[in-house]
């Protein structure tokens, strides 16, 4: 019995340390990170000017648009479109980003700080 209550214990313990906490950016949190990280999926790469402009990468393709914080909401354009696409933005520890679209969709990203 003192066994299974000590693998009881163990187990409890082990998976609190290996999930970190998702915590949701305020508007403010999103702007400053943003200029200081690249973002860096699976297979893309994304970095966040400070005059607005962002540069995607996925697979070799690149593609520039502009971002900008609204409200609590990192949005997004890419042209020649003229919609915006807003997500929260939730920080999973030091090195994972979270962005969730309205719809539903998440990507996950890893943080790369800039050099």
């Amino acid at each position: 019995m003192k066994k299974l209550i000590l693998s009881i214990i163990l187990v409890m313990v082990a998976s609190q340390t290996s999930f970190a906490e998702k915590r949701q950016l305020t508007g403010a949190e999103i702007g400053k990170l943003l200029l200081k990280i690249e973002a860096i999926g699976d297979g893309t790469w994304q970095n966040f000017l400070e005059n607005g402009t962002t540069n995607y990468n996925v697979s070799g393709r690149k593609s520039i648009g502009n971002w900008e914080v609204r409200g609590d909401q990192y949005c997004s354009n890419w042209p020649p479109l003229p919609e915006w696409a807003c997500y929260d933005v939730l920080r999973e520890g030091e090195n994972t980003l979270i962005w969730v679209h309205a719809n539903g969709d998440l990507t996950i990203d890893k943080i790369k700080m800039k050099k």
